[in-house]
């Protein structure tokens, strides 16, 4: 993530590039990915509501597809960006809610991330603190 940081423009190009392209070829699936991917990045740099309204639309077209790893997979972003905005209880509502969805799919790995996704959002909310625990970088399946 740090190097999309460094080039955020580029970044944010390549991936409305991709984006216009998924839509020329009706491929919702990857319409889903790009879209997830920017909200993502609006996330990194501090663009949150930008970002929750990405996510947003990347959850219902995966919701649309029937697609579970990649609804899990963007309610985890959904939960590491609601951290930042400092709705703990959100966040880790959306954290448990992915934590379960990836273990009905049987990605173990994915699941302990989770978990500790959970634990960090819970301290950072009981500890009051805005800003996001390293913890919650983003997981991959």
């Amino acid at each position: 993530m740090e190097i999309l940081l460094d080039r955020y423009a580029d970044a944010r190009e390549a991936l409305d590039e991709a984006l216009g392209i998924f839509r020329e070829l009706g491929d919702l699936r990857g319409q889903a990915l790009a879209i997830n991917y920017l909200g993502v990045l609006r996330y990194a740099v501090g663009e949150y509501r930008d970002s929750e309204v990405y996510l947003r639309e990347a959850l219902a077209l995966y919701r649309s597809l029937g697609d579970r790893h990649g609804q899990a997979e963007v309610i985890c972003d959904i939960g590491r960006m609601t951290v930042y905005l400092g709705n703990y209880e959100s966040a880790i509502s959306a954290l448990s809610q992915a934590r379960a969805m990836y273990a009905d799919l049987g990605y173990r790995r994915v699941i302990a991330s989770s978990s500790a996704s959970v634990q960090a959002g819970a301290g950072a909310g009981r500890r009051g603190i805005v800003t996001a625990p390293a913890s919650l970088a983003p997981l991959s399946p």
